[in-house]
């Protein structure tokens, strides 16, 4: 979805839902973190989701906002580990 929004030239909508996103793979992580250490898989795996969206963020041209999702992500597990 968040492709088609910056195919529109809509790049704000585009972020607004990637953000959302990103916050709920955010959150299943700190669960995985907190409450289920032996789900190594499943932490990896929503891990690995924020970097395809910062890859295909990338990919639209939206470098800055690519990066910033990557760094995000590197600070939210370096605060949580």
């Amino acid at each position: 979805m968040a492709r088609c929004y910056y195919g529109l030239g809509k790049p704000e909508k585009a972020r607004e839902v990637i953000g959302e996103i990103d916050k709920e793979l955010k959150e299943s992580i700190a669960l995985f973190l907190d409450f289920y250490p032996d789900y190594k898989d499943e932490f990896e795996y929503n891990c690995q989701l924020i970097y395809y969206m910062a890859s295909e963020v990338s990919k639209c041209g939206d470098k800055e906002f690519a990066k910033q999702l990557e760094s995000d992500l590197a600070a939210f597990l370096n605060s949580n580990s």
